[in-house]
């Protein structure tokens, strides 16, 4: 039920914001909005503090990213605290982020490796998958698979682990 309410959500921003011609400074916003509360766990709790008026959050949240953010994300924030539904505004961001690069034909492949990849085979992935759409490339270490690469795809995955050819 609550992604389909985050759906919903996500939507409606989304169509507002391509009505307005806004859609690039909402999607800027949005991942400003993911950086904030994914960095800082309490910034989420404080949004969902039933002790916490209304107004008190959006007096808050005004000082803190009302120079940061635009006029149509600041009003998607106030409305989705207003109906309760904070408590999904992680997965509102995240679906918003997933309308868009549909919209923009926006591939986002995650490359994990055991250390930083190199420019060579970051450039190979792009150009091998990127033919048809543009390339968002998630980069991530991760010494448990000793060498080699994985690269993610939407609920694909190509695995050229070290870890996996042992296993």
């Amino acid at each position: 039920m609550s992604v389909v309410v985050a759906k919903r959500y996500a939507k409606s921003i989304f169509n507002l914001a391509q009505e307005k011609g806004r859609l690039e400074k909402v999607y800027e916003d949005v991942n400003i909005l993911v950086t904030v509360f994914e960095n800082d766990p309490h910034a989420l709790g404080f949004l969902t503090n039933p002790v916490l008026s209304f107004s008190k959050k959006k007096e808050i949240f005004n000082k803190a990213l009302n120079d940061k953010l635009g006029p149509i994300t600041m009003s998607a924030l106030y409305f989705i605290i207003k109906n309760k539904r904070a408590k999904l505004f992680l997965q509102i961001l995240e679906e918003y982020n997933l309308l868009y690069r549909k919209h923009k034909k926006i591939m986002c492949v995650d490359l994990i490796t055991a250390k930083k990849a190199k420019d060579e085979l970051k450039g190979a992935i792009i150009k091998r998958l990127g033919q048809e759409q543009k390339i968002l490339l998630n980069e991530r270490v991760d010494k448990s698979i000793l060498g080699g690469f994985l690269i993610k795809v939407n609920d694909k995955q190509f695995d050229s682990t070290v870890k996996n050819h042992l296993n």
